[in-house]
């Protein structure tokens, strides 16, 4: 996604999601400068949970962003989540999608270098990493947060290693798309 000048919201939909975006942001490496990213006024946090359109809109929508829609970039593992703003607000915002499933456990096996042994076990890439790389709380925000955030870099070469060898549909996006090019 290139920067075009619009303010952007991000919509976390799980404690991982939220743990890479805050790496990302924190590290400087999202394609985004940070006043232009919106902060939850309630959450205090530089990407939001609402995940209705109706939250949403209410929350976001009734401001104005220099004359731009909003971009509201929704990071979550699940294709068939239904996403709708309420009526009369459609023009205020663009939706992007990103799609994380299995990519986030997946950044994880190629960090550690172990992806031909996964593809190899007829495992869910959560059950690989716990099972075989021995990360019990793959799923936990606190174990994403401290996995990353000492080595970022190491996070973005993982986001790109995905994107070369995973074979996306037609205008599925991933976190590769974020990213500081």
């Amino acid at each position: 996604m290139h920067d075009d000048g619009s303010h952007v919201l991000f919509v976390c939909e799980g404690s991982a999601e939220k743990a890479i975006i805050e790496t990302l942001i924190e590290s400087g490496k999202i394609g985004v400068p940070l006043d232009r990213i919106e902060e939850d006024p309630e959450a205090g946090t530089l990407y939001t949970t609402k995940r209705s359109g109706a939250a949403i809109t209410d929350t976001f929508l009734n401001f104005d962003y220099g004359g731009r829609p909003l971009l509201i970039i929704r990071i979550i593992d699940s294709q068939n989540e239904r996403f709708n703003l309420r009526k009369g607000y459609e023009r205020r915002a663009i939706v992007k999608t990103l799609l994380t499933r299995p990519e986030i456990e997946i950044l994880v096996i190629l960090r550690e270098q172990a992806y031909k042994h996964w593809q190899k076990s007829n495992m869910t890439p959560s059950r690989f990493c716990k099972e075989k790389l021995g990360m019990s709380d793959i799923k936990r925000y606190e174990f994403i947060k401290d996995y990353w955030s000492s080595n970022p870099d190491e996070l973005c070469n993982a986001i790109l290693e995905y994107q070369r060898i995973h074979n996306f549909k037609d205008k599925e996006l991933c976190l590769a798309e974020l990213l500081n090019q």
